[in-house]
């Protein structure tokens, strides 16, 4: 699993510049970890990009959760203007990794496995489920819309049950193509949730899903998208190539 830890360092929005810096420690090591693994693998194997955390997730990492959500409501100017320089810099450093890890020639990857032969990448919004649906299409959706239109495909996280709340805003963006659900942990984790996959599948999105061929088949048949990404749980290569040829068969 891919964990990241952060240390909140904004105290006052009036005194910080936030841009994307080339000689920043963080990203010289990425590219200096990236050239790394080119020099071995080019051509061989796909390199995934580091999954471009933007919008108010993107600040509440350089502010603190508690801090932004207070400040939705008593700075929301300020918020915006941050926002706006976070979708700046996502851009450019898009661009960058476009250059580093080469996605003219080999395409890209997400961390989940969805190819593009252009740019995609795993938009999301963790910190959604603690905001209304006034606020996310205040101050997320623009965001979203922005950071999509650098994309040639997209996968958003979905990330909890609080988040569900925002889907029909989700949905309106044209740019998105599909939509994996995370639910979470806890009780969250082994509940059915068909009755989303059909609601996501009814807004016009493509969905992420993973389990049991057996299941993963079975919603095959119900969902009427043409963009499905199944994960299957096999044990073995013969197990994913029957899999596969009942999919085409539509057993």
């Amino acid at each position: 699993p891919h964990t990241a830890w952060v240390e909140p360092f904004v105290e006052d929005w009036d005194e910080v510049e936030i841009a994307f810096r080339r000689d920043g420690l963080w990203w010289r090591r990425t590219v200096e970890f990236a050239q790394a693994l080119r020099e071995r693998v080019d051509g061989k194997l796909m390199i995934a990009s580091p999954t471009l955390v933007a919008g108010l997730d993107a600040l509440v990492a350089v502010r603190g959760v508690d801090k932004l959500m207070m400040d939705l409501v008593e700075c929301p100017d300020k918020v915006e203007h941050a926002l706006d320089a976070v979708c700046q810099a996502h851009r450019e450093i898009l661009d960058a990794l476009a250059e580093l890890l080469g996605y003219e020639t080999f395409g890209s990857i997400t961390r989940h496995g969805l190819y593009c032969s252009g740019r995609i990448n795993v938009p999301q919004c963790d910190c959604s489920c603690m905001i209304s649906p006034e606020m996310f299409r205040r101050f997320e959706l623009p965001c979203l819309q922005r950071e999509l239109a650098t994309f040639d495909a997209a996968e958003y996280h979905l990330d909890g049950p609080g988040a569900i709340k925002h889907l029909e805003a989700l949905c309106e963006l044209e740019d998105l193509d599909v939509i994996q659900w995370q639910p979470g942990a806890g009780e969250a984790e082994s509940m059915d949730w068909t009755d989303l996959y059909r609601r996501i599948d009814s807004l016009g999105k493509g969905q992420f899903l993973w389990g049991a061929p057996e299941r993963l088949k079975q919603l095959s048949r119900e969902l009427e998208s043409s963009k499905l990404c199944f994960f299957a749980k096999v044990d073995s290569r013969r197990e994913a190539e029957k899999f596969l040829a009942e999919l085409e068969r539509g057993a």
